[in-house]
């Protein structure tokens, strides 16, 4: 899961990250790497059913947004949130060389990840999944249509929640992987 701040938020006004630190714990994930204004934050899988972990950064997601819908008006006037969920490998821990080491997380799966957040203003929806995550949550969602990663070669096909009159489409787990 990543979740990045949009906006500018005034000074002493409520943190961003308090909109999406409760609940990311309250799914039992963890908070990662803060980058900026962005988080990223993973939900481990135990045994071999990712579902459960794709499940709880589902609801992470969903708290986060309801928690900025119900932040005062002044707030959701000053900050916007994109989230982006995919489900894949990554590293991370302390990475670097010589004297300078930084706790982080890498991977073909975290620059997915990254990229994927960028096109939430683009497609015009603060939720955006890949077909990986989405074929692992039980939710009804929408096909957005296929959509170039910068890095890579395949386009993505990038799902959303249902919103009223969507068909929900059965994602596969290889959608443009």
């Amino acid at each position: 899961m990543r979740a990045d701040y949009g906006g500018r938020r005034p000074a002493r006004k409520r943190p961003p990250h308090d909109l999406v630190v409760p609940g990311v714990i309250g799914s039992e994930g963890d908070i990662l790497k803060y980058i900026g204004d962005a988080v990223i934050a993973i939900f481990p899988v135990t045994g071999d059913d990712p579902a459960p972990a794709c499940e709880s950064a589902l609801a992470a997601a969903q708290t986060t947004l309801a928690a900025l819908q119900a932040s005062p008006p002044e707030v959701q006037q000053h900050i916007s949130i994109d989230i982006a969920l995919h489900y894949g490998d990554a590293a991370y821990g302390n990475i670097g060389s010589g004297n300078r080491l930084d706790f982080t997380a890498v991977g073909r799966d975290i620059n997915i990840l990254s990229r994927l957040e960028l096109l939430c203003k683009d497609v015009g929806r603060p939720l955006l999944m890949t077909g990986a995550f989405a074929a692992e949550v039980a939710a009804p969602v929408v096909e957005l249509g296929h959509f170039e990663l910068r890095g890579f070669r395949q386009h993505q096909s990038l799902y959303g929640l249902c919103q009223d009159g969507e068909v929900p489409a059965a994602p596969t787990w290889t959608d443009g992987v």
